[in-house]
């Protein structure tokens, strides 16, 4: 997970590697609230651009400022989404993906 104060800390160093799967926490102020959508967009263009796959991009308000946010946009993307863009970035084999959804879909039935 990576927490963000401001979305200038993208440029900070970061202890991650391209290819890993990151849930994004973003603290945004009550006047950016309006702009959510757009700094969802900025974080995932970001996360695209390093090699990293992002998960989810939640934003994190002060107490007392729980205010509505449009979650609609802030959808996190499904397991086997993730587990198939890790895949791809790790070069695993269409075999062992397939087994390895097939282990998962399977894990959930249970």
């Amino acid at each position: 997970m990576v927490e963000l104060d401001a979305l200038e800390l993208l440029d900070a160093p970061l202890p991650i590697d391209p290819g890993d799967v990151l849930k994004v926490r973003l603290h945004i102020d009550p006047p950016d609230r309006e702009r959510w959508p757009e700094m969802q967009e900025v974080v995932r263009a970001w996360g695209k651009k390093h090699g990293y796959i992002i998960h989810a991009v939640i934003p994190v308000l002060e107490p007392g400022d729980q205010k509505r946010i449009n979650h609609s946009r802030t959808a996190s993307k499904s397991d086997r989404d993730v587990v198939k863009e890790f895949a791809h970035t790790r070069d695993v084999d269409d075999k062992t993906l397939k087994t390895g959804l097939f282990l998962m879909d399977a894990g959930k039935k249970q």
